[in-house]
């Protein structure tokens, strides 16, 4: 079965097939500001239709790389 699925692997990556979800980009500088005017994470989420977690942990990497 490994043969099998690392073979099927080789040949979608030469086709350039997507073989796993897309990454999702989210603007770390929107987030920074919409936080800076006191807008809750859920908020933030909502607003940029993204998940609570993505938006908790992007400013916490934000806040990290400005200390």
């Amino acid at each position: 079965i490994k043969e099998r699925v690392i073979s099927w692997l080789e040949k979608a990556r030469k086709q350039g097939k997507t073989l796993w979800r897309p990454k999702i980009y989210w603007d770390i500088d929107k987030i920074a500001e919409l936080k800076e005017k006191w807008l809750s994470f859920d908020k933030i989420a909502k607003k940029m239709k993204l998940k609570k977690t993505y938006v908790y942990y992007t400013y916490k990497e934000y806040l990290s790389k400005i200390s």
